[in-house]
């Protein structure tokens, strides 16, 4: 049994022959060895002087046999040599196999820890971008202007409403003129004989001046997360959740008011009626409203599994 741990020992040493320290001691062994062999040789040949001036060639012979062992004790060490230099060259392959396995592997990581970098420097900035457009359609916004005209003790008076106030007058003024329109067809099939379409086409031309800063920089903030580079370079699952964070984010902006008048602009453009829909705007909308109710009906069905009309 203690020739095992002999071996393993001997096995552990071979393992190590790329240290210079083991080839040295290896390389003066063989030298020691062959000086020597060099002096045994010859005091040898000074004691057999006699024997090589023998004209008897047999003896001679027999005097160059008896250095075979010689022969075969350099010939080992040559074959030695060899099979050291191969696991040395084994043993120098598997550290360079290893060196460039772990080069890779830290390259790779490298390359990970820069594209989430970019990445998150992309987003920075897109969020950044995201948030000054916000901002830009929330003061638009608050500059929508709409004239209150009515009688005063002093007769004629003028008064304007801004903002959310003005939004939610130009809303009723269209599901007013639904309402009546729906009225005077009577009947059961009255809302749904009402051309909605047409109704909020001629608010629009009439007034269409008065939002439409407002709408457009809704559209440009819509366009602007549905089509960013940015997000469309993430992993589909990280994209989706994300582009509903933003527009999460636009809806929570949103009055009811907004969101009824949202709902008659997207159907007089054709572009806007689908980003509409596709983003599930109205989805806080009230649908219980009877011309809110027939205008989500049939431009705006509810989309997302699992929801259903108020």
């Amino acid at each position: 049994m203690s020739f095992i741990p002999k071996l393993k020992s001997w096995w552990s040493m071979l393992k190590d022959v790329a240290t210079g320290a083991f080839l040295l001691k290896v390389f003066g062994v063989v030298l020691l060895l062959y000086f020597l062999l060099l002096m045994w040789q010859y005091s040898w040949m000074l004691m057999s002087r006699e024997m090589l001036d023998d004209p008897d060639l047999g003896k001679r012979g027999l005097f160059g046999d008896s250095f075979g062992a010689i022969n075969a004790l350099f010939s080992g060490l040559a074959l030695g040599g060899v099979i050291i230099a191969i696991m040395m060259q084994r043993t120098e392959l598997k550290l360079q196999r290893e060196e460039m396995k772990a080069s890779n592997e830290s390259q790779q990581l490298q390359t990970k820890e820069f594209e989430e970098q970019v990445t998150q420097m992309q987003l920075h900035q897109f969020e950044n971008h995201f948030f000054q457009l916000l901002n830009s359609w929330v003061k638009a916004r608050d500059t929508v202007a709409w004239e209150i005209r009515g009688m005063g003790p002093a007769g004629p008076n003028v008064r304007l409403i801004f903002g959310v106030e003005a939004i939610s007058k130009m809303s009723n003024i269209i599901s007013s003129g639904i309402d009546a329109t729906a009225a005077s067809i009577g009947g059961k099939d009255g809302y749904s004989s009402v051309n909605i379409e047409d109704i909020a086409q001629r608010f629009y031309l009439a007034h269409g001046n008065t939002v439409n800063s407002y709408m457009s920089l809704w559209m440009c903030l819509m366009l602007f997360i549905n089509t960013s580079p940015v997000l469309y370079d993430l992993d589909k699952t990280v994209w989706k959740r994300r582009q509903s964070s933003y527009i999460d984010i636009v809806k929570a902006h949103m009055a009811q008011c907004e969101l009824e008048l949202l709902g008659y602009w997207g159907i007089c453009r054709s572009e806007i009626l689908d980003v509409i829909g596709d983003c599930e705007m109205l989805i806080r909308i009230d649908r219980r409203v009877p011309a809110i109710k027939h205008l989500t009906e049939k431009y705006y069905p509810l989309r997302r599994e699992g929801v259903s009309p108020n």
